[in-house]
């Protein structure tokens, strides 16, 4: 794999025709694993109806190798059933491919299985990826603070840790957020 070639046609009379460039890649296969992230968040924990990104990185039992982006299906989710905004894309040299959709418009954990194409036996990969789907916390959430000795309320002894606890709340009611919304 990674190797290029090239092959050019020769007429009866001599003249070379065009020449056709290749390169030879592997055979991806449930080893391969998928990675997401959402667009604007960057990490895994993605806003409601946040487009998520992700990257296939395409293995075989060796390890690294490369493919097409036909070596692979539309993935599978289990829990909300986003649709992909687009089909795999084959990402420049063959060793990672492409996706996204849309996370689902609820607060949920959604899990990303990657799937072989039928011509490469049409398996899931062997490990899933998990998106965590966040609300968007507003001015409703609320934070509670105690002194850690005097255990009160609004009263602390000088030097006494304050533990604070926030509840994350939408206009909806409790929701999750993360830890850069506070």
């Amino acid at each position: 794999t990674g190797s290029n070639f090239s092959a050019t046609g020769r007429l009866a009379n001599g003249n070379l025709t065009n020449t056709e460039n290749f390169v030879v890649v592997g055979t991806p296969t449930i080893n391969s694993t998928i990675a997401c992230e959402g667009v604007r968040s960057g990490t895994s924990s993605v806003r409601v109806n946040e487009t998520v990104v992700c990257t296939i990185n395409v293995r075989d039992a060796s390890g690294i190798t490369t493919g097409v982006a036909e070596d692979f299906d539309i993935p599978f989710y289990v829990g909300s059933n986003p649709n992909p905004s687009n089909g795999v894309k084959y990402l420049p040299g063959g060793s990672q491919m492409e996706f996204s959709f849309s996370a689902p418009s609820t607060v949920q954990q959604v899990q990303v299985l990657g799937r072989l194409s039928a011509r490469n036996n049409g398996l899931n990969f062997t490990d899933a990826f998990t998106v965590f789907v966040v609300g968007n916390p507003s001015v409703a959430s609320t934070v509670d603070c105690v002194g850690s000795i005097s255990k009160a309320a609004l009263v602390v002894r000088q030097n006494e840790t304050v533990v604070c606890t926030i509840s994350v709340r939408d206009s909806t009611g409790i929701t999750i957020g993360v830890n850069t919304d506070f």
